[in-house]
């Protein structure tokens, strides 16, 4: 079960920081956000993709980890924003928080504790029928996978392929591995390192789903991810 936990802090007072050999400076109509990501062992972590959207305009802002576990942002106060995490099964809204408008400057600690979960359905991910070939719509679910393992450089994962009961075992088997291989292909042709990825086809043996009904067979065809290291 996913976990999460904010803990926010805001003052008032003059502050610069450096980001990518840019300065990155409080005003009086822009506050420094200080965002800190860690896991339920209080490990920094790193490679994180955190977005904060204005509730005001929908303008968003989004950082990336390093390898200390944090990141700095410079947003515009006096609004609220909604606080996203990029997970495996896509963008995830956490917290909102508000920013106010003080006298001065003001800088904001943001640090974030979670849990991934350690499956995930990749629910958008879908195959022509009895075939290997991904369809169109499943590319922005997938470049999103690629971009999470991008950062999260360490995080190993299996790719498992599941299929009904239509059919005979040993076909169903081999739909299943041809079906987790091209995901994995897919994943490593935009950038992904090929050792972070496992590709398994578990064909018919793993129903999540009544396969008596044509929604439950719909159900047990997917892809799933699980994470074996972080």
């Amino acid at each position: 079960m996913k976990r999460f936990f904010v803990i926010l802090m805001i003052f008032a007072g003059l502050s610069t920081f450096a980001q990518n050999g840019k300065e990155l400076k409080a005003t009086d109509a822009d506050a420094l956000v200080k965002v800190s990501v860690m896991d339920m062992k209080n490990k920094p972590s790193s490679g994180d993709i955190i977005t904060l959207i204005s509730k005001d305009n929908q303008t968003e802002y989004t950082g990336v980890t390093g390898d200390s576990g944090y990141f700095k942002i410079v947003v515009p106060n006096g609004d609220k924003y909604i606080v996203n995490f990029r997970s495996f099964a896509g963008e995830q809204r956490y917290k909102e928080i508000e920013i106010p408008k003080l006298d001065g400057t003001v800088e904001m600690n943001l640090m974030i504790k979670y849990e991934l979960p350690e499956v995930v359905v990749l629910e958008n991910v879908t195959f022509e029928t009895s075939k290997t070939t991904i369809r169109t719509p499943s590319f922005p679910m997938l470049n999103k996978v690629a971009e999470l393992l991008k950062n999260k450089k360490n995080m190993v994962i299996e790719i498992s392929g599941h299929t009904d009961n239509v059919g005979e075992t040993l076909a169903n088997q081999k739909l299943s591995e041809g079906r987790a291989i091209a995901v994995k292909n897919y994943l490593v042709a935009k950038g992904v390192k090929p050792e972070q990825i496992t590709a398994v086809g578990y064909g018919k043996t793993k129903p999540i789903a009544d396969n008596n009904t044509t929604a439950g067979k719909a159900t047990n065809r997917r892809i799933e991810i699980k994470i074996l290291k972080q």
